[in-house]
């Protein structure tokens, strides 16, 4: 219809592939491998704008890797045509004007910042990713070993983002192969501590679940934290029981309760149960399909089977709780306000000390951004904002734009939490009645916790209160210490680092007058082998910088062929450096010849032919590897 010979010349992707073609300096239409190349970045640059407009982000796992499988292998097809710098989100204006979609359109700058930053990751990822690979393929070589363990492919992988395929390829290309089963072993580890982090992790309730299933429990501690209540069965070892004692440590099933089950990443309420001459210490409260397990403590008295007692949930406890909780809503949608709509929880943790909010996001965040997250939140808690439950169908609750985990599972009736017009989601758990009874919200930390999930971890109420009590007294005692006042406090610091680095450069200069001084006695102690000149000697206490530097000087003042050998000892390591003019390199190679003096030492290493640098463990055998210097280097002379 449009009058070309295929889909990629249609008005669906020409516009991207000229893009491209005007910024790279190739040409459309002249030669295959080109067009081939120029087709892919259209095509993948496409679909990876939808998947981000999705709400996916870049990952190691799951869509998540299909999405970064199509950036990178778009950039490495643009390596192919010349562009070694990031490029495909200059394309994401293109693949919009194409579209011409309004909602794209409007998100064409997150688009483009995320598309950016996995370029700048990826090509961070290959330069570091193939210096340590190229380390590793020495290491094996020289070892003779033919087969990379899988923790070390694996470890390239996890920490470093080194693509499996393009390590498997180098690997080859140097006649090694890799441990498949050992890199799948340590992956499957890595899940598993990812799981152990808490990435939507639930805890496993021990219940009997014949005696749980005959009962249930009435749940009221949304409005009252005290209540008369009925014990239904006592549980122990997962047996049912008639009875039980002082000391003992039991599941109790109340018919109603006024303690909240842990659930939806808020942990389970504490308090008591008391009647006349028995006292019960509930430790924890666990939510199961039909009752609730007071995990109890009986700390006098006895109980039994239809004992009606007093029921106390511990209240300040409930409260921080609940702060935490309402902070974890308002954290949410000032994340979603500042980084973007991408953002989407993945995991959380809400105790009455502090809360743990897992999300979705590319990169770390910035200072600037934390502080104004910190920032929203708390014009939030100023405002007083009202938080209102209400109990409606799932299908009204998300046409009311309510957010929900999609790993949960809700039923019919599911119950809402909105405060005021910045948030609506669907919880179970507890909440303040408004945004001022949180005082204030402190950021802690901010971290990653796997790929494109990041966690932050915050305070509120009196736990933030304490913080700042805490920083402003060590704030003082610094000043203290400085004899100065609070307020100058970073003035007489800045103060001191000049001082300091006055200092620093007077070492300096003395460390290199002295070393100018080593060096010039150690052209003294020079020897001849077969016409060639050899200094082999220690220089005390110096690090490997000053020893390359101490090589570089001596090799510059020797004239015609020499070989220089230094080393030192520095925090109990030997630091060796070899150093062979070129026109040896044939009979002596520095690399062998460090690596060989290291070995003595209990280490190795290696380099270049006209210069290496190797490392030792053991200073001890220092002396025995300098002794055999002139015996190996009249070896490889002879």
């Amino acid at each position: 219809m449009q009058g070309v010979k295929n889909n990629f010349e249609t008005d669906l992707l020409r516009l991207i592939i000229d893009e491209t073609v005007a910024f790279s300096g190739k040409k459309y239409g002249q030669e295959a491998s080109i067009d081939c190349s120029l087709r892919i970045i259209a095509d993948h640059v496409r679909a990876g704008a939808f998947l981000i407009f999705d709400d996916l982000l870049p990952s190691n796992e799951g869509r998540g890797y299909v999405l970064r499988s199509l950036i990178r292998r778009a950039m490495r097809q643009g390596k192919l045509l010349g562009l070694e710098e990031a490029f495909l989100y200059r394309l994401v204006d293109s693949v919009c004007r194409t579209m011409g979609l309004v909602d794209l359109t409007n998100r064409r700058e997150e688009i483009s910042r995320i598309i950016l930053t996995e370029e700048e990751r990826f090509l961070s990822t290959l330069k570091q990713g193939t210096n340590i690979l190229e380390t590793l393929i020495d290491e094996y070589q020289r070892e003779g070993q033919t087969v990379m363990r899988g923790e070390d492919v694996f470890k390239l992988y996890d920490t470093y983002g080194f693509p499996l395929a393009l390590t498997r390829e180098m690997a080859g290309e140097a006649g090694l192969s890799i441990d498949e089963d050992g890199f799948s072993k340590a992956m499957e580890a890595q899940r598993s501590r990812a799981r152990s982090a808490g990435l939507g992790s639930t805890k496993e309730v021990s219940v009997h679940v014949d005696a749980v299933a005959k009962v249930s429990t009435e749940f009221v501690g949304y409005d009252q934290l005290e209540t008369k209540a009925k014990i239904l069965e006592i549980i122990k070892e997962d047996k049912r029981i008639p009875e039980a004692g002082e000391g003992e440590e039991v599941e109790i099933i109340l018919e109603v309760s006024p303690f909240y089950g842990e659930a939806g990443g808020q942990v389970g309420d504490r308090g008591t149960l008391v009647k006349e001459g028995t006292a019960i210490e509930i430790v924890d409260a666990q939510s199961t399909p039909y009752a609730l397990l007071h995990q109890a403590r009986i700390t006098s008295g006895r109980i039994k089977e239809g004992d009606e007692l007093a029921a106390k949930v511990d209240r300040p406890r409930r409260m921080n709780i609940a702060r935490n909780h309402t902070a974890t809503y308002l954290l949410q949608a000032a994340l979603r306000e500042i980084l973007g709509v991408h953002v989407k929880q993945s995991g959380s943790l809400v105790t009455s000390d502090r809360l743990r909010f897992d999300f979705t996001h590319p990169s770390p965040l910035s200072e600037r951004e934390i502080r104004r997250i910190e920032e929203v939140v708390n014009e939030r808690i100023r405002e007083n904002i009202p938080v209102t439950t209400s109990v409606t169908t799932l299908k009204e609750a998300r046409e009311a734009g309510a957010i929900a985990l999609f790993i949960e599972t809700y039923g019919d009736k599911v119950r809402t939490v909105k405060i005021g017009e910045v948030s609506l989601e669907l919880c179970g758990g507890t909440h303040t009645q408004a945004t001022g009874e949180l005082s204030i919200f402190r950021l802690v930390s901010e971290t990653g916790v796997a790929a494109g999930i990041r966690r932050i971890e915050a305070i509120t109420g009196e736990a933030a209160y304490q913080d700042i009590r805490k920083q402003q007294e060590i704030m003082q005692e610094i000043a203290e210490r400085l004899k100065t006042d609070p307020t100058r406090v970073l003035e007489r610091v800045d103060k001191l680092l000049e001082e300091t680095k006055a200092l620093e450069h007077n070492i300096s200069n003395l460390n290199q007058r002295l070393l100018t001084t080593k060096i010039e006695n150690l052209l003294t102690s020079v020897v001849t082998v077969t016409g060639v000149k050899l200094i082999a000697a220690e220089i005390e206490a110096i690090g490997m910088d000053a020893l390359r530097q101490a090589a570089d000087s001596l090799a510059a003042k020797l004239e015609g062929a020499s070989i220089v050998v230094l080393c030192s000892v520095q925090e109990g390591k030997v630091f060796w450096v070899t150093r062979v003019t070129k026109d040896l390199t044939d009979r002596v190679h520095a690399g062998k010849l460090a690596g060989e003096l290291a070995k003595i030492t209990g280490g190795g290493g290696g380099g270049r032919p006209d210069f290496a640098q190797a490392g030792g463990r053991d200073p001890a055998k220092l002396h025995q590897a300098l002794g055999r210097t002139l015996e190996i280097v009249k070896e490889r002379l002879e």
